[in-house]
């Protein structure tokens, strides 16, 4: 990338990189995001947003994203002591014994570190001394990236993650111009390669950052393939180095953050917690109650049934819903069914066996499980499923008989021939209506997606891991326990298991109709130009108020900085004058865009077709790089602007920042009282600062 101790150029005050903007630039830069960040940390004294303590604890629970983010956190605040038994609910206030700052002060240390790293990054694409101190000044003096860092989030480490990418990324870059194979390059790749897992074990939109860095890549060696000077090993080996620091280091770091997530929380917690992974797991956990259930099942036990398809539930049969048969990620004594034989109960127990015909009766009410020829009520391809004798339409065909047909055992490669609790899966077939008992994933309505419903599949329809199900708890006197040894974990299992867990609640996390999104969730389109706010807590009268606000400046000129790139990249000459395309400087102009513009296209864009809710905290990542972005763009207008002109509309427009951060500090730090004072500061009517009466 040159030589940037010969840089001398005159932006705004036009200084050569000496040992002033080398070391003292960035140590004031560093130490003002620190004061910044952490000023007032106690404030508000209440919890703002959950923290999992089941790692101290080291008790299982599921969360929608990787748990690296979460297992640092942990780690902080088992180092300072905090008190486990605290449940972090949202609105409740801390007692004197939780030391809440040690965390807060944790995420807002990890995102003052983001500003130094951007001016590192300006200076690395070769932008001028001033430029980029003007970028870590934005970026510094942006309220909404203060506000993020300063509570228990996962969001100031991805974004400082998301920021040691594209750091490394354009360092690499650099090694690879002069020096490819050199030791450097190899630091600086595999760098790249690290804060790329990072990112993605922390939230899976760290992903975006991978497609930054994958793009480029690919880039490369497709104009390394036409480099005739270029032999194949030596392009071979660009492959092979690569395809190690940037694919395999990455999913590495991925899988080993799963890897201790799994070993560290290896104890049994309550049911829902549980109840995104299947019973085999549940029984791995330590304290887990289900290894106690005797090992094969017979008739006349009382069972627990669970769907083994992607989402599973278990077989329930809720009071008061007219003998309706739903799915439910929980258990209870509604979802309890003894295995009837059709003729008498032998003194014996004899061990239920494929090809056996049962009724599954329902514990507390002693309907029988059934199917009629009737249309489910969401899936109507398929059959309804109740209880005999409940009030639905339909007529009974059969006293509920089903033959229960053995698929496979986890632990038993041979064709088992016994039912196992936990591991053996199974089908149930209607003796008369020859369809399959099945979990759809269709939510009953009016149940706030907690009810799946239950169907019998005819033949006709394709089958899937839907139609099978497994024996989770077990309850039968006449046989002996489970032993503990007989389930062991297995990670690969896990590690695909808790993802479709993962997948299918992010799919889940749709909009609700029922709340006021006004408040909270928005849209992305009206991210750019901070046209929209949200609220951080629940809004009180009196108390404390954090309202999540960008700069509105910051915002509105890296808006309108993404226009202004992206008709320049089309070759529109808006300032004329431009030097031909193959120039060394424009091919380095063109690659400051593609880690500006292209950053923040891959890291907005997703959210403007995704289906999932949306809040403005989501758009910080892309904010950084639509930063970066206005930096180069800046840069690239001080070349052809007179230098003292240049120089005060810089100085103007850094003071502007400066003055805006300081007229919304309220909102970022907390303010007490009616919000209805701050009527004035609601520049934009979608800044809900307070209710319209």
């Amino acid at each position: 990338m040159g030589d940037r101790s010969s840089d001398t150029r005159s932006g705004w005050p036009g200084q050569s990189l000496d040992q002033r903007w080398r070391v003292q630039v960035p140590v004031a830069l560093t130490l003002s995001a620190l004061v910044t960040r952490l000023h007032c940390l106690g404030r508000p004294d209440f919890v703002v947003c959950t923290f999992a303590t089941r790692y101290i604890l080291r008790k299982f629970h599921f969360d929608v994203h990787p748990p690296l983010g979460k297992m640092a956190l942990a780690l902080a605040a088992r180092v300072s002591g905090l008190d486990a038994s605290f449940a972090f609910e949202v609105g409740a206030a801390y007692p004197g014994e939780v030391d809440y700052v040690v965390l807060r002060g944790f995420c807002a240390t990890v995102g003052a570190f983001v500003v130094p790293l951007a001016y590192f990054t300006a200076r690395e694409l070769r932008l001028s001394n001033a430029t980029s101190l003007l970028l870590a000044w934005m970026v510094l003096f942006d309220n909404a990236l203060l506000t993020i860092s300063r509570f228990i989030l996962l969001d100031s480490m991805l974004l400082f993650s998301v920021a040691l990418s594209a750091y490394c990324l354009v360092v690499f870059r650099g090694h690879q111009r002069r020096s490819p194979f050199s030791s450097a390059w190899h630091y600086w790749l595999f760098a790249s390669g690290a804060s790329l897992g990072l990112a993605s074990s922390i939230k899976w939109v760290g992903l975006f950052a991978v497609a930054l860095v994958g793009l480029h890549t690919l880039a490369d060696l497709w104009y390394m393939l036409g480099d005739r000077t270029m032999t194949k090993i030596t392009y071979a080996r660009h492959w092979a180095t690569r395809i190690l620091g940037l694919i395999l280091l990455p999913f590495a770091i991925y899988t080993c953050a799963f890897w201790f997530h799994f070993r560290v929380l290896n104890h049994h917690a309550f049911a829902g917690s549980n109840s995104y992974m299947d019973t085999y797991f549940q029984a791995t956990l330590i304290g887990s109650p289900l290894y106690e259930n005797p090992t094969v099942v017979s008739f006349n036990s009382t069972v627990n049934l669970r769907n083994a398809g992607v989402a599973p539930g278990c077989l329930y049969a809720p009071p008061g819903a007219g003998g309706r048969v739903v799915g439910v990620a929980g258990t209870g004594d509604d979802g309890r069914f003894r295995i009837s034989p059709l003729g008498p109960l032998e003194a014996e127990p004899v061990l239920l066996r494929s090809g056996d015909a049962v009724r599954l009766v329902h514990a507390r009410t002693g309907g029988s499980l059934d199917a009629v020829e009737t249309a489910a009520p969401m899936t109507h391809a398929e059959w309804e499923v109740s209880l005999e004798g409940a009030d639905y339409n339909g007529t009974l065909v059969q006293e509920g008989v089903w033959i229960l047909e053995i698929v496979d055992d986890l632990l038993d490669s041979r064709a088992p021939v016994d039912v196992k609790v936990l591991t053996t899966r199974f089908r149930l077939r209607h003796r008369a209506l020859d369809c399959l008992l099945r979990q759809s994933r269709e939510t009953l309505p009016d149940t706030r997606g907690a009810h799946l419903e239950i169907t019998c599949v005819p033949k006709s329809i394709p089958l899937d891991d839907s139609s099978l199900w497994t024996v989770e708890q077990h309850w039968n006197d006449q046989l002996l326990p489970g032993n503990p040894s007989r389930f062991r974990g297995r990670f690969w299992r896990n590690f695909a298991q808790i993802h479709a867990s993962m997948w299918r609640s992010n799919t889940r996390m749709v909009p609700n109709p029922d709340s006021r999104p006004k408040h909270f969730e928005s849209h992305a389109w009206q991210w750019p130009f901070a046209s929209v706010g949200m609220r951080m807590m629940q809004w009180r009268e009196e108390g404390v108020k954090i309202f999540l606000l960008g700069n509105p400046v910051l915002w509105a000129a890296s808006a309108v900085a993404l226009i202004v790139t992206v008709r320049r990249n089309r070759g529109l000459e808006d300032w004329g004058g431009e030097a031909s395309s193959q120039t060394e400087t424009w091919k380095h102009f063109l690659f400051q865009c593609e880690i500006g513009l292209g950053g923040w296209f891959l890291q907005y864009v997703p959210y403007l077709i995704m289906g999932r809710v949306t809040y403005v905290h989501h758009y910080l990542p892309a904010l950084y790089f639509a930063f970066i972005n206005l930096a180069v763009l800046v840069d690239h207008l001080g070349r052809k602007m007179p230098a003292r002109l240049f120089e005060w509309v810089g100085v103007v427009f850094a003071f502007a920042v400066m003055c805006v951060f300081w007229y919304f500090k309220d909102f970022s730090y907390g303010f007490d009282g009616p919000a209805e004072a701050y009527r004035g500061r609601r520049w934009n009517q979608g800044w809900y600062v307070f209710d319209e009466k």
